[in-house]
């Protein structure tokens, strides 16, 4: 079912639909992504992740590899940033 037939559906319209998907999403997103101050000139990162810092030892390109828990995410210069914010948002979901 399309959204356009959901809203049909329900008696309600797309943009109505569309305010409450976002204010959802908004919602979410903090909910996700509480940060800390850990020390005064570190910047903050999520609860319960560590700051990444790049590879000492060369990988080929430029790229960090970042850790949580048994995950490991390379991510070069080249990566999509639609896709990491992706695989984060999936992996603070499983923490």
């Amino acid at each position: 079912m399309s959204i356009r037939e959901y809203c049909i559906s329900i008696g309600i319209s797309e943009n109505t639909y569309y305010y409450w998907q976002r204010r959802v999403r908004q919602a979410a997103c903090e909910l996700l992504l509480p940060t800390e101050q850990t020390e005064i000139n570190k910047p903050s990162v999520p609860t319960g992740w560590a700051l990444a810092e790049p590879v000492k030892e060369p990988v080929g390109d430029s790229a960090v590899i970042i850790e949580v828990g048994p995950c490991r995410v390379k991510v070069a210069a080249n990566t999509d940033l639609e896709l990491l914010a992706k695989v984060c948002r999936m992996l603070v979901s499983l923490c």
